[in-house]
């Protein structure tokens, strides 16, 4: 199992034409088979700002290849030279899921969701939100944090609570650890995420491993503004003619 995270950064101001292109091209019609693999894409409203995050689960490399570069004609070339020139930069790294059982609820042992029907059913998907923790550890230091973990999951779990998953990465910066959490909008987030941190039990825990970070990123994440994107919180339906791209 191998899970790719792309980020891209757009101009000031050109995120809401990466979502009109997304309606016109990218479409479960248009790349069936990419999209059939995809968690969810995502748009920053805290942390850095003029981003979108995207989240796919492969079966492996080859799945990731075949699946990525399928389709390639000129409608979708078009795409990709339309949608780079909003851009300043791209990301991506392929992750893996943790080796702590208990937070990989949706692909631990035994378990593999994969898009069609909702993980995470909520009231409204166009208001869900995700919150991305981004850690880089120094080399080695992992599997005392991992210990760690358990540890403080043992006294307190809070941490499971709406968890989406833990992920290392395998390709990319190495000894970066991201994890997602869910809330059904932004402020169900803010406040899980402050009921956390308030906790003694997370204290003590933090500072059992915050010596080997080097670096540490948060980032709030609001679901995609097409509906076929938010595959983690809704159906992935194939869209009706004449959608327009919804308002956030």
């Amino acid at each position: 199992m191998l899970f790719e995270r792309r980020c891209y950064t757009f101009k000031p101001g050109e995120i809401g034409r990466f979502w009109k292109y997304q309606e016109r091209w990218n479409t479960p019609r248009h790349i069936p088979q990419l999209l059939a693999r995809n968690v969810g894409y995502f748009e920053t409203v805290a942390g850095p700002a003029e981003q979108v995050v995207m989240v796919y689960r492969y079966d492996s490399f080859e799945d990731w290849q075949s699946r990525f570069f399928s389709g390639i004609d000129e409608e979708r070339t078009n795409y990709l030279v339309a949608g780079r020139a909003l851009m300043l930069a791209q990301e991506n790294m392929f992750l893996k899921v943790c080796p702590v059982d208990a937070l990989n609820p949706v692909w631990g042992e035994g378990r593999d969701w994969l898009p069609g029907e909702p993980r995470f059913p909520v009231a409204r998907s166009e208001a869900a939100c995700l919150v991305e923790d981004v850690t880089d550890f120094r080399p080695g230091a992992l599997p005392a944090y991992w210990n760690a973990f358990r540890e403080y999951l043992a006294a307190d779990e809070r941490a499971l609570r709406n968890l989406v998953g833990t992920f290392v990465a395998f390709v990319g910066q190495q000894h970066r650890v991201i994890q997602y959490h869910w809330s059904e909008d932004r402020e169900a987030a803010l406040a899980a995420r402050d009921d956390l941190r308030r906790a003694p039990a997370w204290t003590r825990f933090t500072e059992q491993y915050r010596d080997n970070v080097v670096h540490s990123q948060t980032r709030l994440l609001r679901t995609a503004r097409v509906a076929w994107m938010r595959n983690l919180f809704e159906p992935m339906m194939p869209p009706e003619g004449g959608n327009d791209v919804e308002p956030h």
